[in-house]
């Protein structure tokens, strides 16, 4: 009878060493689990930073090149790669600090950088004085603000801060912070803020809300193996040629892959395409500007985006990109932007960006409109003539939405503006003025 009792205390002894030592293993594998989780997320958010400064350095550098480029032909290739370090410093930005004040302010600027140097540069032969000094100013900036950020990026290095903290809090840090650092950055955040917005590709093209998505949050997870047969799918290759890359997990979940030059990201939840850059050029042009836009609508109807009207185009280079917002019962929605770029020569698509589309899209509601058509127009200068009125949603400063009257007008020298009139209070919310380039057309 002993033995047998101590034979049994025997076996619990065991199975209580052997959970012991399979809860000891579990927690060092888990705690190795969220190291190297750690690490390899550092690793992630170290390249993003490296890649940020990198392309503000290069944009600053392209900008002085072209404030001394007289030949238009030559500052339209400075503009277009322009545009390329733009995109990919707004990834890594939004990768690294997407709830910033400061980096929408950056953002806003990068959006805007690329185009208006293609504007300037677009059908001409030669650049005038004052074009040249207009470019000068965006030097200026452009300098002002890589010198901030390679003093961002050297405090996160040196310190055991996100690179959200070492963009700081910029309306508490005093000036005597790291020899005026952060007043210096908030300086350069002024300066920016009082850059006139320019308006090339559609209002409120620049537009970005740092929210969470409501809409993907009703959509399922797809796993690692079916975003990449969504990427081959769009790309028209077999998922063995993808690259994986880093995953991104900000403001939206995403499965990251690359082919050659051509990067691709889709949807945690849902699987939609959320961007897609390509580093390709057109040769010679094949389909009209027109029939791009019309490829563009048959993409997106492809892709699972429904609703959706063109409103401003742009060509350059061959490449034909166009903005599509979503209209609902006569009201067009800015925020819910997707833009769509098309080759000229082939009708393939080279460029998508549905992020602003994906983070802001679902059915609102707004009170009905207390102010008319006629009363909202008796509220613009004297000066415009109305071509044309329609509803529409525009973002506001404090992340909520209005709706306004739209009036496309003109004044008398041929200049157009859009004039934004709140639909419930009479206000004038947002003027907007239109400057077209050979490369630009108005489609709505």
């Amino acid at each position: 009878m002993e033995n047998l009792k101590d034979r049994t205390q025997g076996k619990i002894i065991g199975f209580l060493c052997i959970v012991c030592l399979v809860l000891a293993a579990s927690s060092a594998y888990f705690a190795f689990t969220a190291s190297r989780y750690k690490v390899q997320e550092k690793l992630v958010n170290e390249k993003a930073v490296s890649t940020l400064c990198e392309s503000l350095d290069a944009i600053s550098v392209n900008l002085k090149k072209g404030s001394y480029s007289g030949d238009g032909k030559a500052l339209s290739k400075i503009g277009n790669e322009l545009c390329r370090q733009a995109a990919t410093a707004k990834e890594n930005l939004n990768l690294l600090a997407p709830e910033n004040e400061l980096a929408d302010e950056v953002y806003k600027f990068l959006s805007q950088v690329g185009n208006y140097t293609l504007a300037v540069a677009s059908g001409k032969e030669s650049i005038s004085k004052q074009e040249a000094e207009k470019l000068k100013e965006l030097y200026a900036y452009a300098q002002a603000l890589s010198d901030g950020m390679n003093e961002i990026c050297f405090d996160y290095y040196n310190g055991d801060v996100t690179f959200d903290e070492a963009m700081g809090d910029l309306d508490v840090r005093s000036s005597d912070d790291v020899s005026g650092f952060y007043m210096r950055v908030s300086d350069t955040a002024q300066a920016l803020g009082d850059y006139p917005t320019l308006t090339y590709d559609g209002p409120f093209a620049d537009n970005i809300q740092v929210t969470k998505s409501v809409f993907l949050e009703g959509e399922g997870e797809i796993t690692d193996e079916e975003a990449a047969e969504k990427a081959a799918e769009i790309l028209g290759v077999q998922t063995s040629v993808l690259k994986r890359e880093e995953n991104v997990n900000s403001q939206i979940e995403l499965y990251c892959f690359s082919k050659g030059k051509t990067d691709i990201t889709i949807t945690k939840r849902g699987g939609y395409l959320c961007s897609l850059i390509s580093d390709s050029y057109a040769y010679e042009e094949t389909i009209s500007a027109k029939e791009a836009v019309k490829r563009g609508e048959e993409y997106l109807q492809k892709l699972g985006f429904s609703g959706m009207e063109s409103s401003y185009y742009s060509v350059y280079d061959g490449i034909c990109t166009v903005n599509y917002a979503w209209k609902n019962d006569d009201v067009i929605y800015y925020s819910d932007l997707v833009k769509v770029s098309i080759s000229l020569d082939s009708g393939a698509l080279v460029g998508f960006d549905a992020k602003p589309y994906l983070l802001h899209h679902r059915t609102r509601s707004f009170e009905n409109p207390t102010v008319t058509e006629n009363e909202a127009a008796k509220k613009l200068s004297p000066v415009l003539a109305i071509t044309e009125h329609e509803m529409a949603a525009i973002p506001l400063d404090t992340g909520k939405e209005a709706l306004c009257h739209e009036f496309h007008c003109k004044d008398a020298e041929g200049q157009e503006v859009l004039v934004y009139i709140d639909a419930l209070t009479g206000e004038q919310r947002d003027l907007l003025i239109l400057l077209y380039s050979d490369g630009g057309v108005l489609t709505k």
